[in-house]
């Protein structure tokens, strides 16, 4: 491990739970014991390598028969970067197909992540095709701060996805992206709610306290209660709270090899992270 890797170790291990498969499934035990689901994310993302992409392709199937057979409260995570996107839309999309087809089988849930704009349109393409072949197996992150989102938004829940509504965290042009973070909250109530108003089954991924009790109080009334999504080693006392409401509470928890580079892209991608990150080590 080289002096970048070992002095950022220590910090970033708080959140991902190792490289190997079987540290996930060792968190997810200990998060599904404390009342919460897990969501499992098999780092890495831009693949433009087959035999990488038919890798990522074969630890995503160990994922799905681990969690199959722990009988864990858990869905999996997808990139379709991970899975060819960057080779070709059509390596992707047979990828995504052929995981969501062994998921099913097994019961276990599938989340497509959403990346950069320029993978947006293919992003949403691929999982309107996933959706339409197999109803109700998958779901997928729409980005509050880009400005196509409030049309994706309406056109995807009347194709009947389920959404996870988030911030959105990578660095992206004024021109395709909202840049003040005042916008961007109001931009994300207003998409919430939109989904409360308009879908019984959605995922509200965020750490920002107030939205989240702003979501609380719309929920009074209305067709469903959402997921409440945040990532591992992150507002876990806020996490507690709101399972001791009732409330379905979903930690996203990364494993693998590339968490160094997954760590350095998210304090990359945007100064705020870091800010986020701090705050999670204090509870906050």
């Amino acid at each position: 491990m080289d002096i970048r890797k070992r002095m950022l170790h220590p910090f970033a291990r708080r959140f991902f739970a190792g490289t190997a498969l079987e540290d996930a499934v060792i968190r997810a035990r200990a998060v599904n014991a404390q009342g919460m689901g897990v969501t499992l994310d098999f780092l890495g993302e831009d693949v433009t390598d087959t035999r990488e992409a038919e890798s990522a392709m074969q630890e995503y199937s160990r994922a799905i028969g681990a969690i199959a057979k722990e009988h864990l409260d858990a869905s999996l995570a997808i990139k379709l970067t991970h899975i060819g996107l960057d080779i070709g839309r059509e390596v992707a999309e047979q990828n995504a197909l052929t995981l969501i087809e062994s998921a099913r089988g097994l019961g276990v849930f599938v989340w497509v992540d959403m990346e950069g704009s320029e993978h947006t349109d293919d992003t949403v393409g691929i999982y309107k095709t996933l959706i339409e072949r197999y109803p109700g197996a998958a779901g997928l992150a729409v980005q509050a701060y880009l400005k196509r989102t409030r049309a994706d938004l309406k056109v995807l829940v009347e194709s009947g996805a389920k959404l996870r509504l988030v911030k959105g965290a990578y660095r992206e042009p004024p021109e395709k992206a909202l840049q003040d973070m005042y916008g961007i909250r109001a931009r994300f109530l207003a998409m919430m709610s939109y989904l409360f108003a308009n879908s019984a089954n959605f995922a509200i991924g965020t750490h920002d306290r107030g939205l989240i009790q702003k979501g609380l109080a719309m929920s009074i009334g209305s067709r469903g209660m959402p997921e409440f999504q945040m990532l591992m080693g992150m507002r876990d006392d806020l996490k507690r709270s709101l399972v001791k409401k009732g409330l379905r509470v979903i930690e996203y928890v990364p494993y693998g090899s590339d968490w160094y580079g997954y760590g350095m892209r998210r304090l990359k991608e945007k100064r705020r992270n870091v800010l986020y990150f701090m705050q999670g080590l204090f509870g906050r």
